[in-house]
């Protein structure tokens, strides 16, 4: 469990009881002693969490005869992405952890994969004036994808693609921050646990419109090469597998590889 997650959970726990026990919730979360009390020591820093001995407990009532502050204003994150569905919820769900855990709040607007609604949807979070930042995960496919780039490096607030990267090089661009998940090392890691597990004839099938798998053919070409079987036997969405083409090629690969294997 991360410690952003780990610490949403605490505060979580606080908000039902008033009060934490470092002993009963390190053996509810199965870590040590010192992990819970190194995260009611980042809590506390911040002014979430009160430590008392043994565990902590909620920030005591404000003192009236104090001199009144103002509250400081809660930093806003819009984020867009093109589903709620796939894989996204587990996306969405770190990133309102890490949210939760910093005591920022999260607007969270679901797209569809396409730049036009995109658009309306970013659009959106910034009319209202309510974001000071946001997390976009938009369609950067086709012809349209430098537009989009541009559009987004130009907005008000600061930025960062989610599970995106621009594919060139522009002045644009090179303003934008990304973060995404190594595709190409996972395809890589997952070609040779396969090899290790005594498979020769693998496969790949990939979506003719997903921004990832330019990502996942690099990593499946590097990975046939570092085990040495052939990496032909490509299928994109809307390819049968009994097109002729396909089946010429895989065939004569497959034989290759066997063929080898059986010298071997």
């Amino acid at each position: 469990m991360f410690r952003v997650q780990r610490q949403e959970l605490l505060l979580g726990e606080l908000r039902r009881h008033g009060a934490v026990r470092v002993s009963a919730f390190a053996r509810e979360l199965d870590v040590s002693e010192l992990t819970i009390r190194r995260d009611i020591d980042a809590l506390a820093r911040r002014n979430l969490v009160t430590k008392v001995h043994g565990g902590a407990t909620l920030p005591g009532p404000v003192d009236r005869t104090a001199r009144p502050r103002q509250a400081p204003q809660r930093f806003t994150v819009g984020m867009v992405v093109p589903s709620l569905d796939f894989y996204w919820p587990p996306i969405v769900g770190g990133a309102r952890a890490a949210a939760a855990a910093l005591g920022v709040n999260l607007q969270l607007r679901g797209s569809s994969y396409d730049p036009d609604e995109d658009r309306r949807q970013i659009g959106r979070l910034i009319e209202a004036g309510q974001v000071q930042g946001l997390l976009l995960a938009p369609s950067l496919e086709g012809g349209r994808a430098p537009e989009m780039i541009d559009w987004i490096g130009r907005l008000p607030v600061p930025t960062i693609l989610v599970e995106r990267q621009p594919e060139r090089w522009t002045a644009t661009a090179r303003q934008l921050e990304c973060v995404r998940s190594d595709h190409a090392l996972g395809m890589e890691m997952a070609v040779h646990h396969l090899h290790r597990q005594g498979h020769r004839r693998i496969a790949l099938l990939l979506s003719k419109g997903s921004p990832t798998s330019a990502y996942l053919a690099q990593g499946w070409r590097v990975a046939c090469a570092d085990v040495g079987i052939c990496d032909a036997m490509v299928i994109r969405e809307s390819v049968a597998l009994d097109t002729p083409a396909i089946g010429r090629s895989s065939a004569g690969c497959w034989r290759s590889a066997s063929a080898r294997g059986s010298r071997r």
